[in-house]
């Protein structure tokens, strides 16, 4: 009776030790992959922050452009007299900086919509990684299904963003360019 007493402690110890090694194994490797997940965030934070900054100035040069195109156009305007688009497009000087206007315009519509898409991201990317830092600190409480669904998450924002970081700014083919005949109105109009 002893002996069977003391084989079925020895068993029940036995066990308890090798399923809480197991669960700690388990952590161990969750912790690393939180650790990664979180050192893959900061490098995308920081080139997202590069791009923005880079979309940022790109924005200002065009707008700088913009502004000095449609200066000239106002003046082109009041020096020649001139009272709608059909008069103002048989003017040479017009009529390129009208064209000007019309790609920098689009091009100023595709960056800001950059910019606004790499705030987003950068405010999703935040958001994750102060969770996955408080998750850091909670690992041992949680459950494995809580970390994998966690670090899944973590996956689709990294992939979706670490896409965008990785290609072109914007794709020239897509941008719609606005008519000259309403630029002209616009520019025109805004004396």
């Amino acid at each position: 009776m002893k002996k069977s007493l003391f084989g079925y402690a020895a068993v029940t110890i036995v066990s308890v030790f090798l399923g809480t090694s197991a669960l700690g194994a388990v952590n161990v490797a969750k912790l690393d992959l939180l650790q990664q997940r979180i050192n893959e965030i900061q490098a995308l934070q920081t080139r997202m922050d590069d791009i923005r900054s880079q979309a940022v100035a790109l924005q200002g040069a065009l707008q700088g452009k913009a502004d000095a195109y449609s200066k000239e156009i106002q003046k082109e305007q009041a020096d020649r007299d001139l009272k709608n688009y059909q008069q103002a497009i048989k003017v040479y000087r017009v009529r390129y900086n009208l064209k000007l206007m019309q790609q920098i315009t689009a091009y100023l519509a595709a960056v800001s919509e950059r910019i606004t898409f790499f705030q987003e991201g950068r405010e999703q990317v935040d958001f994750l990684f102060q969770q996955a830092q408080d998750d850091l600190k909670m690992v041992q409480t949680l459950s494995d299904m809580e970390i994998t669904g966690f670090i899944d998450r973590m996956d689709q924002v990294l992939a979706k963003y670490e896409k965008a970081v990785n290609s072109r700014l914007f794709d020239i083919e897509n941008i719609q360019q606005a008519e000259l005949e309403a630029l002209w109105h616009s520019i025109s109009n805004s004396k």
